[in-house]
């Protein structure tokens, strides 16, 4: 073989290479670019979502517990959303239905952690079960005056265990508004993550 056709062969492999590794560093800026533009739009879609929930919180305030609200123990949770107390009360969460599921982790959470739970009445049903707001109180450990107030409701709308009913209280309608907004932003992430 010639001296000219070897260099030739040389100089188209290493043409070939050197497009090969254009090709790789275009294509690696562009993974880089295609990364950091996801990365970008999820720090606005999350951004957009605090703002929303913030404009949500505003709206619906967060409501702590009365000084009539009144404090039990759990001693048993139904399926279907029913809250015995230890002292013979019989409580629902007031417009919400939630999932079997999330009431039996709901009742084990409450007796493993030493939790008890306020509730303020909304209204009393024929049936004598109380139809009222409720809050899990959580004592912090080591302390003995330190207390995790919560509405795990919230959280279970979030995460669509439970879902609000039409009911004209005043919680109803946060409750409501959490759905929307849940909903709202399931879709957003949906639609980014596509």
């Amino acid at each position: 073989m010639s001296t000219f056709l070897v260099r030739v062969w040389f100089l188209i492999i290493a043409m070939l290479l050197f497009a090969a590794a254009l090709f790789s560093c275009s294509r690696n800026s562009s993974d880089t670019d295609t990364a950091e533009l996801a990365a970008e739009e999820l720090r606005q879609f999350r951004q957009e979502m605090l703002t929303r929930r913030n404009e949500l919180d505003k709206m619906f305030p967060f409501r702590m517990p009365s000084q009539n609200a009144h404090r039990a123990e759990v001693t048993a949770i139904s399926p279907d959303g029913i809250f015995y107390l230890d002292n013979d009360r019989i409580i629902s969460a007031e417009g919400l239905t939630c999932d079997a599921r999330f009431y039996a982790e709901l009742f084990q959470d409450v007796k493993d952690q030493s939790a008890y739970i306020i509730f303020e009445s909304e209204q009393e049903s024929k049936s004598g079960i109380i139809s009222a707001k409720i809050w899990v109180v959580h004592q912090l450990e080591n302390d003995t005056e330190a207390t995790l107030t919560a509405d795990v409701f919230e959280n279970a709308i979030s995460s669509g265990r439970c879902r609000p009913t039409e009911s004209a209280s005043e919680s109803n309608s946060r409750y409501l508004a959490l759905r929307r907004e849940y909903s709202k932003s399931n879709d957003d992430f949906t639609r980014l993550t596509k």
